[in-house]
């Protein structure tokens, strides 16, 4: 046993040990290689550009004039389970009301407000290597969205495009991953020269951000679909 949440089920085969397979209520995932809790509920259309119900509206306004907000653990800065509750939009909506739309919108921003809490996982994939410590060095992308192969290319601060008959045409429309550095903000363009349809791609101080292009609704219109980029840092950065 590799995973104190996975377990050996006897029924899926007549092997010796039976079949290992994650405990009820857990996936699991090959990027941290563990089991972890799956909720089947899918949060990929609504982001931060995404309009908000009126439903979701209200309950915000209510958590702010009550001045709800998730108390923490003071040694470990993580929201405790009776605070999560008390700021929860959830809890300031009536279920027997509510669309099953509204109640996963209210979900999937409940998530999101904890997620920089809780995030352990950038989401970069095993086999890649950590974007580069370098000065000057912003983001790196790959045109394989595990690294298992293809090319890398390092992105520095500042803009770069990809046009024909230049030394960069094999990168054109070939980018499916891509690695920001902490602190720094990279924009991605469908067209050379800056311009088409775009997507910006941050990550916070601290801890750099991966982004495989097809797993992201915002993102999924550039994957392969990228000829130029632009990318700047904070100051300060890691």
């Amino acid at each position: 046993v590799i995973d104190m949440n996975m377990v050996c089920n006897t029924k899926l085969t007549t092997a010796q040990g039976g079949k290992c397979q994650c405990k009820p209520d857990m996936r699991w995932n090959k990027n941290s290689g563990e089991c972890q809790m799956f909720v089947d509920v899918d949060c990929s259309s609504i982001n931060y550009n995404t309009a908000v119900d009126p439903l979701i509206q209200a309950a915000v306004t209510q958590a702010q004039a009550a001045g709800d907000v998730p108390a923490q653990n003071m040694e470990s800065g993580i929201p405790t389970i009776e605070g999560s509750r008390s700021a929860s939009l959830l809890s300031r909506i009536d279920s027997s009301k509510a669309s099953e739309q509204q109640l996963r919108e209210a979900f999937c921003r409940d998530v999101d407000a904890f997620s920089f809490d809780l995030n352990v996982d950038n989401g970069k994939p095993p086999k890649c290597e950590e974007v580069p410590r370098r000065s000057s060095v912003c983001g790196v992308v790959y045109d394989s969205s595990d690294c298992s192969g293809g090319w890398k290319l390092i992105i520095s601060e500042g803009a770069i495009s990809f046009p024909y008959f230049s030394s960069y045409w094999k990168y054109r429309n070939d980018i499916d991953l891509i690695g920001v550095r902490a602190g720094c903000t990279l924009t991605a363009f469908s067209s050379t020269g800056f311009s088409g349809q775009r997507a910006t791609l941050r990550a916070e101080d601290g801890i750099d951000s991966w982004y495989e292009l097809s797993e992201y609704a915002e993102y999924r219109h550039l994957d392969e679909d990228i000829e130029s980029i632009q990318c700047v840092c904070r100051r300060g950065r890691v």
